[in-house]
């Protein structure tokens, strides 16, 4: 076929025409809708180059009946104008006067299905963009409760740790103080891992293994660091509390 395409521009229509002949029954066989329609048009245009419109007619009409089985619109459309103007050269105006008619027919039905479909569109793009604004919208509700969190949370550790130097100064039982300074650099620490998170998240692009190894690189810093602020801050509320006793009992009424 492609060499018979390939004489018809040459003008060598003999040798196009062998070709033609030689790939009608394969593709009459073989061929999916599409090649029939491709096929019948080419041979229709080497008719149509070679004068022979008769048999331009008949195959252009064989692609246009492939349309109609398809219901490809823009076929019909397509070889209903190549019909109109085959029956014109011929003098058969009745049938060029029917598919003309056909072919506006067929490209109104194909304009009014580009308007659906423009609308369609629209309205996928309509829906896509609310869906979008939709999604943003919740994203920054869900950041802002989480701000809102965060602060809750800076605002408690604050708070935590405000409490514990004031109970230094209290006549409280030192076990109390270690509980809550316990609690308090738990709470610190966790509250820094939890903000590690997001970040961890983004530099590892959450592949697990990386992810491991980070946390617990952070674990071996905050953990030892951990024990040893607690130890030095309950040690030194602890014994501050004991040094203020003693200076109370040792001064001069």
């Amino acid at each position: 076929e492609l060499k018979a395409m390939s004489y018809v521009e040459q003008g060598r229509f003999d040798s196009a025409g062998y070709y033609f002949r030689q790939a009608e029954p394969d593709v009459e066989k073989k061929a999916n809708p599409e090649g029939h329609y491709d096929f019948y048009k080419a041979y229709a245009y080497y008719f149509t180059k070679k004068k022979d419109f008769p048999q331009a007619i008949v195959y252009t009409t064989k692609a246009y009946r492939m349309g109609e089985q398809v219901n490809d619109l823009d076929w019909q459309a397509k070889t209903a104008q190549d019909l109109d103007s085959l029956y014109g050269v011929t003098g058969d105006y009745k049938q060029a006067l029917f598919y003309n008619v056909r072919y506006h027919v067929l490209q109104d039905s194909l304009q009014e299905l580009g308007r659906e479909t423009e609308l369609r569109k629209m309205e996928v793009e309509n829906e896509n963009q609310r869906q979008e604004r939709l999604a943003r919208e919740e994203e920054a509700r869900v950041e802002h409760r989480h701000n809102i969190q965060y602060l809750g949370f800076t605002i408690g550790l604050v708070v935590l740790f405000i409490l514990l130097v004031m109970l230094g100064w209290l006549s409280v039982p030192a076990g109390f103080i270690r509980a809550l300074g316990f609690v308090s650099f738990i709470f610190f620490f966790e509250f820094i891992i939890l903000l590690a998170d997001k970040q961890i998240a983004h530099w590892t692009h959450e592949e697990p293994w990386k992810v491991l190894v980070i946390k617990i690189a952070l674990a071996a810093i905050l953990v030892p660091l951990h024990h040893w602020l607690e130890h030095k801050v309950i040690h030194y509320l602890s014994h501050r509390k004991k040094l203020a006793r003693s200076n109370e009992i040792h001064s001069p009424a």
